[in-house]
């Protein structure tokens, strides 16, 4: 599907980024890292139902997810509970997400995990996914297993130019982004620069090829540190502080994460100290804490 032919009866298409001139809005855009089994999922599942109960009177909030391991549909296995689903709707064909959507209105929100056949090209349909996005807008763009389909071998070859326009001006159509892969070293960085500009959520990474580029971009104490994450907590890193937060269970089996610690516990300091180390050391990545880790007590 290209960018003229989304299917979707709106009035916006998707289309050439160069025609749309919206008055430039923030976004927010968050990173999930983590290698298997350390819950990385588990928060994300938790960051959706967090977005899904901000919904404002009179606001419309839409997710779109591409979900390839078919992990965002429930909760613990029961759909005993209304609240327990992470998504309202999943789809298994591009069809079908466009069916759903196409019944949406205007101020609905919604909130849909597209599960690709298991032979199809996630690229391919990373591509359609956020081309809907981009027609739609005003949505959280949700991509699990970046890995796959947002890496470097994609973005080089052309084959997800609808996921580029979102990551460089899906501000001007209020996209949100959330990327969640296990090997964030796998991860275009034109993609990663966006996460580690506003929000990442670092678990566990036991690769010497993964903690090499963590320790490039945070430094290698904090390097050392994701290292050695227990399983289930994670460290989340903004423009101004370094927490440390823990996932835990609700009776209902629902994750949820818990702040357990400060910047002050993995002894770096925040953005106060950016112009000092700009002073000090000459240069400074341009978040709160540089390559060098400077940023320290």
């Amino acid at each position: 599907m290209d960018a003229g032919s989304s299917g979707l009866s709106t009035s916006a298409r998707i289309c050439n980024t160069d025609t749309v001139q919206p008055r430039p809005l923030e976004r927010r855009v968050y990173g999930y890292y983590g290698s298997t089994g350390q819950g990385k999922t588990q928060a994300l599942k938790a960051k959706l139902r967090q977005i899904r109960s901000q919904v404002a009177p009179g606001k419309r909030i839409g997710i779109l997810a591409l979900d390839p391991m078919e992990q965002l549909k429930e909760w613990d296995g029961s759909t005993e509970h209304d609240d327990c689903s992470d998504v309202e709707f999943v789809a298994h064909s591009r069809r079908e997400v466009l069916q759903y959507l196409n019944g949406i209105q205007p101020d609905e929100s919604f909130s849909l995990a597209y599960v690709p056949p298991v032979d199809s090209h996630e690229p391919s349909e990373l591509n359609f996914l956020a081309g809907v996005a981009w027609a739609l807008g005003n949505v959280w763009l949700v991509i699990d297993e970046a890995h796959a389909s947002c890496n470097h071998a994609a973005v080089q070859a052309g084959e997800i130019p609808n996921m580029v326009a979102c990551v460089k001006r899906g501000r001007h159509r209020r996209i949100n982004l959330i990327i969640a892969a296990q090997r964030p070293v796998d991860v275009s960085t034109l993609i990663r620069a966006e996460t580690l500009a506003d929000t990442t959520v670092y678990f566990r990474l036991v690769r010497h090829d993964d903690l090499r580029d963590v320790a490039a971009e945070r430094g290698p104490e904090f390097a050392r540190r994701v290292s050695s994450l227990p399983r289930l907590t994670c460290l989340v890193v903004t423009a101004d502080s370094i927490r440390s937060y823990r996932i835990i269970f609700d009776a209902r089996g629902r994750p949820w994460l818990v702040s357990v610690g400060k910047t002050a516990d993995l002894g770096i300091r925040a953005a106060d100290r950016h112009e000092e180390a700009v002073a000090k050391y000459g240069q400074c990545p341009g978040c709160a804490y540089c390559a060098q880790n400077v940023h320290t007590e």
